[in-house]
């Protein structure tokens, strides 16, 4: 699917440290490629977003705004319920409107699994980051390394 954003005006928090800054006008221009399918048992997907978001000003990539991102996933039942993994991967970016401040891409990998528990409620398990990957979303900003989440979830019936 191909998409065209054109912003008048937009607010973006820019720099190390942080400020609002103006750009007057942005284009966010690209395609999303997606994809599923179930082999084997196994539900597949992804997609992959293939973008060029500029200041459509001075022609420089917008804040923190990666040109190439996308997720793999892989589900299946077991154990009860379902069990999956997924991919995220990102390209690099900059920090700041002037595009001096560029930060890395990065692959993050995790794994979940969810299980129903009778009358709405669902329990589900999820681990981020297994490979410890130190990454910035927001320069000079970290991010929580390996993380670990479980819980349960309600969704009253129709």
């Amino acid at each position: 699917m191909r998409f065209e954003n054109r912003i008048t005006d937009l607010i973006v928090n820019a720099g190390s440290p942080l400020r609002p800054v103006n750009v007057g006008q942005a284009r966010i221009k690209g395609t999303t490629f997606s994809a599923s399918a179930e082999i084997a048992g196994t539900w597949l997907s992804g997609n992959l977003n293939i973008q060029d978001p500029k200041d459509a000003t001075n022609g420089l990539l917008l804040p923190r705004r990666a040109k190439h991102f996308g997720t793999l996933s892989a589900t299946r039942p077991a154990l009860g319920g379902n069990v999956g993994v997924e991919l995220y991967a990102a390209g690099a970016r900059y920090s700041d409107t002037a595009n001096l401040q560029r930060m890395g891409g990065y692959t993050l990998f995790s794994a979940f699994y969810e299980t129903p528990l009778g009358r709405g409620l669902t329990g589900f398990a999820r681990a981020d980051n297994l490979g410890g990957k130190e990454y910035q979303l927001v320069q000079d900003f970290n991010v929580p390394g390996r993380t670990v989440f479980v819980g349960v979830r309600y969704a009253p019936g129709p």
